[in-house]
């Protein structure tokens, strides 16, 4: 699942799970009150992998964070923040929060390319072994 208020950056992301992984289920929200919506309303939308954008009108990406990881059937997602502004405290900052990953917002597709190795490579995510799976 990508969390995104920038189309751009979610063509992004979701070019670089294409490439990795080919044709897999993959839900696009650039309203994270929506995206929200979809995962604590359906028992089916259950996403392996969560890619979430700091910065967006409404509903910050921590502020999503903080939901998701109360929400004890999601404790095995994997979240990754992504944000244009990320020093070491923001990154500790969003790793005591529950996020497995905090990355600054990469400049190139390429660098958007390491940051889904990086995420979808995780232990917890059975995005690898099973195409299809990933939300």
């Amino acid at each position: 699942m990508l969390i995104d208020d920038d189309v751009d950056e979610l063509a992004l992301i979701r070019e670089a799970i294409d490439l990795y992984y080919g044709p897999v289920e993959c839900l696009t929200y650039i309203d994270p009150e929506e995206a929200l919506k979809a995962i604590l309303m359906s028992i089916e939308t259950r996403p392996d992998v969560i890619f979430i954008d700091i910065n967006m009108p409404k509903l910050t990406g921590d502020m999503c964070l903080e939901v998701l990881r109360n929400e004890l059937r999601l404790d095995d997602v994997v979240i990754a923040i992504l944000s244009t502004v990320m020093e070491p405290e923001n990154i500790l900052f969003f790793l005591r929060k529950g996020a497995d990953f905090a990355f600054k917002k990469p400049y190139q597709a390429e660098g958007y390319r390491q940051v889904v190795l990086t995420v979808l490579s995780f232990g917890k995510t059975s995005c690898p072994d099973k195409p299809g799976s990933f939300l």
